[in-house]
This record gives C-alpha cells, sequence and structure tokens, in this order.
C-alpha cells in the first residue's frame, strides 16, 4: 500500500500541469457518421482515487437495423500515469504549429527508412530509369518536403472538400472541482489540430494517448487517432505526388534519348515527357511518350505530337512518322477555316497526332465510329436516341477499314478550350467532342448539346467552316 501512494505522489509532483488535482470525471463523445453506418458513443470516466474506471453510458449503431443502448456499462480502467500524461500532452505549449521535428523525421530516420520508402512508391509505376529513381530518393532527404507533405496529409492543405470527412466528431469533457476542459478533434488525419479550450496542438502524443484510452468500438476514430504507422507512406505518397510526378515524365524519355534523336534532322524537339494517362487520345498498358515536334513545313500554331509507345528496351520504330509527317501534315493545313482560325489569335493551337505508326489509333476510331455489331445492338434494342452514341458513336456508320487512313487532331483556343476532330480521308473535318461553351466560331447551342463537359457534336464541316447538313 505505502509502495502505490509514493508511486501516485512521484508521479503528480513530476507533471507540468497547472491543476491542483487531477480531474473528477472526464467524457468522452465518440461519433462517426456514414452512408449507411453511424456510431454514436458516450463513455464517462470516473477518478477512483489510485485509477480512472471506464463506463459506457450510451451507444447507438445505425448499420440497416438500429441498436440503441443508455444501459451504463464498465468497460474497464485507465492507469493515473495514462491521464497524467495526457493533461501534459494537452497544455503543453510546445506544439503550437506543424513541426517535422515532433514526428522523429530527422535526418538519421530519413536515411535509416530511404530504401524502405521508395520500394513503395516504386508500385506506382512499372517503368524506372536510373535518373528517375535518383531523383524520387533526393526528394525523400529534403525536410522542407516533409514539411509540405505534413501539411498537405495532416492539414489537408491544397485539398478542397465539398463536405466535411465522414462525420467525424470527437469530443471530450475534463470536469474538475472549480473548472472544466474541453478538447475537440478536428476531421483531419490524426485529430489534428486538437482544440483546447479554443488553443490549437499539433502533440501527436495526444492522438496516441486518445488511442490508448478509447475503448474498441465501431467508431473509426480509435483507428484514425492511431495511425502513426502509415504516417510516413502517407507523407512519401506526397512528397511524391506534388514533387515528383511529374519531374519524373520529363525524365522518362531520356531513358530513350538516342531513338528520339533520330528525329532531330526533320524536326525540332520542342518538349518530351511520359504520357500515362487513358481517356483522350490513349488506352492501353504500355508505357506511352508524348514527344511534341515543330519544323518550317507547320504553320504557326501547328504541332506535331507523336505518342509512341514503348516496345521492351526500345521505342516504336520512327520510320513511319518520318514517312508520313508531311503528306499529314499538308493535308490538316488545306483546311482553310481553321488555318484562318490559328492565324486571327497567336495563343491558338493545333496539335496533329501520331499514334506509333499511323495518325489515327484503333481506341478512336472505336470510340467516333463504333462497329457493325454494336450499331445492330442499338438497333434491336434500344430506341432511344440517348443510347446511339453509345452503341453508334458518331453514327456515320463508316467501314474501320477506310476510317485508318484519317486523322486525328486537337484544337485548342485562345481559352484553352479544347476540341477534337477527325479528319476524313476525303479531307472533311468531323467535330468530333469539344469542352467548354463554343468551338470555332460556334457555340454549344449551334450542336444541341448542354455547353458543360464533353460534349459530342459529330459534325462535318466544309472547307470554308461552314455546317454539312
Amino acid at each position: 500500500m505505502y509502495t502505490k501512494i509514493l508511486f501516485l505522489l512521484i508521479v503528480i509532483l513530476n507533471v507540468n500541469i497547472s491543476f491542483a488535482s487531477l480531474p473528477d470525471s472526464i467524457v468522452i463523445h465518440d461519433y462517426t457518421w456514414g452512408d449507411i453506418k453511424s456510431s454514436q458513443y458516450k463513455y464517462l470516466i470516473i477518478n477512483k482515487g489510485n485509477k480512472f474506471q471506464i463506463f459506457q453510458s450510451y451507444k447507438h449503431i445505425r448499420y440497416r437495423k438500429e441498436i440503441e443502448s443508455s444501459k451504463t456499462i464498465k468497460k474497464g480502467s485507465i492507469s493515473i500515469e495514462n491521464v497524467v500524461n495526457l493533461m501534459n500532452a494537452l497544455f503543453d505549449t510546445n506544439y503550437t504549429t506543424l513541426q517535422t521535428k515532433n514526428f522523429g523525421y530527422d535526418d538519421q530516420w530519413k536515411n535509416l527508412h530511404l530504401e524502405e520508402l521508395f520500394s513503395q512508391l516504386k508500385k506506382k509505376k512499372n517503368n524506372w530509369s536510373k535518373d528517375q529513381e535518383i531523383f524520387v530518393k533526393q526528394q525523400l532527404l529534403i525536410d522542407s518536403n516533409y514539411t509540405q507533405a505534413l501539411r498537405r496529409v495532416i492539414n489537408r492543405e491544397g485539398i478542397y472538400y465539398i463536405s466535411k470527412h465522414g462525420g467525424a466528431e470527437f469530443k471530450v469533457v475534463f470536469y474538475f472541482k472549480n473548472q472544466k476542459i474541453q478538447v475537440n478533434a478536428d476531421d483531419h488525419p490524426l485529430g489534428m489540430p486538437w482544440s483546447i479550450n479554443n488553443k490549437k496542438s499539433y502533440n501527436p502524443k495526444i492522438s496516441k494517448l486518445f488511442a490508448e484510452i478509447l475503448p474498441k468500438n465501431e467508431s473509426f476514430n480509435k483507428n484514425k487517432f492511431n495511425s502513426f504507422e502509415y504516417l510516413p507512406m502517407w507523407l512519401a505518397e506526397s512528397i511524391y505526388n506534388d514533387v515528383c510526378l511529374n519531374k519524373i515524365k520529363e525524365l522518362a524519355p531520356y531513358e530513350f534519348i538516342n531513338e528520339i534523336n533520330e528525329l532531330k534532322d526533320s524536326f525540332d524537339i520542342v518538349n518530351m515527357v511520359e504520357w500515362n494517362y487513358g481517356g483522350r487520345y490513349i488506352w492501353n498498358n504500355n508505357q506511352t511518350f508524348k514527344i511534341t515536334l515543330k519544323n518550317q513545313q507547320m504553320l504557326p500554331g501547328i504541332f506535331l505530337q507523336f505518342m509512341v509507345q514503348r516496345q521492351k528496351n526500345t521505342i516504336y520504330s520512327r520510320d513511319s512518322l518520318l514517312a508520313e509527317s508531311y503528306e499529314i501534315v499538308q493535308r490538316v493545313q488545306t483546311i482553310k477555316f481553321l488555318v484562318d482560325f490559328l492565324s486571327e489569335n497567336s495563343s491558338r493551337k493545333l496539335d496533329i497526332y501520331y499514334f506509333d505508326n499511323n495518325s489515327i489509333n484503333d481506341y478512336n476510331i472505336d470510340g467516333f465510329n463504333k462497329n457493325p455489331e454494336e450499331w445492330a445492338r442499338f438497333e434491336k434494342y434500344n430506341t432511344d436516341i440517348k443510347f446511339r452514341q453509345l452503341y453508334c458513336g458518331c453514327n456515320l456508320r463508316l467501314d474501320n477499314s477506310y476510317l485508318i487512313n484519317s486523322i486525328f487532331f486537337e484544337l485548342t483556343d485562345e481559352f484553352g478550350n479544347p476540341s477534337i476532330w477527325i479528319l476524313l480521308p476525303d479531307n472533311v473535318p468531323v467535330l468530333y467532342h469539344f469542352s467548354g461553351e463554343r468551338v470555332y466560331n460556334y457555340t454549344y447551342k449551334d450542336f444541341g448539346t448542354s455547353g458543360v463537359s464533353v460534349q459530342h457534336a459529330c459534325q462535318k464541316f466544309d472547307n470554308n467552316g461552314k455546317l454539312i447538313k
């Protein structure tokens, strides 16, 4: 008995809180809400002198059915030491700002964990060059990158939500004889910044101690506060996305710089980058590079975009591009109304695309034209016009072997509005789809579209820019 009292006195005498005694009681409100699942818990923690006893005084769970309980249930105990540590953490004034050092991510830690962090990031893409690997590892050692990443991950800076995170709420009230203290968790990861009587704290110990105190339940707050094991990887991913991603896309083509330099006799290489998006131009799993080319045969505002795929340890042959590019460019430059449109404003741009060995690819032919099987499916099962785009593309119903000689190009106006065009083999331009409220000299109303998002116009033009009915 004497030993226990002595230990308690030592603990209390060594704390830095400004209270004459520990709280008489603590009330915890632990709530989370979701679309089909929610949980509400209320805990009462009573000071019993040598320990704190925790009781669950309310529970309500909704998961397809409701369970409600107001019966007080004993849920265990909390040591005096844990409560003392929590009070110290809450009122430690050294954590008013978010700082890397408070999480232990110093230079020694970075060097020790560098290979582990990079091995996880390496899974994000299939092909890595030596230059890319060196660059990413360098960024994982820079302290300012971790500072920025902490703000991104902990404070969600730069990320904008339409609504709050999943309906999380965590509120704690400490009751003393003559006062009370209220502590609130933010809905950000780890509950930071904590609000203690309206003063902010970024002390990681607060999150860890609340995770220890909370009984296991259906709420995700306990796991949220204790997710420090995932934090290094979250930070590494933030550094990768915010600092590394654009640069490694720029570095990627240099693995094949000798092959790309073969184009220099015919073109100036304006830009080159790894293109790992699918949707508008390509849809494949192969590493693809977008190489922007320009030469004296191209009028101002016109560029050639070479979309070339990786072929094991090289890239697709450049022979077809070199042999066909002159004719392709000249065909596009005979579209009088578009050439005139470009000449009126130097901010306008026209990009001619070339995919490995052709000026249109199977993916875009399929979207634009579909195929006889899908046409038949539309005729058999659908009479609603809104399904026509799905099964019939632009509903021109041309032979794909004919369309393979078309040219795919993109027009961008001075406001950044893009439009995708197909130049048919007979040199009739077709506006495939566009974004924004206007394209060329027409508004979305001229095409009967909505004016928002991607709009499929599927409209033929004559050489003077008039709509072909």
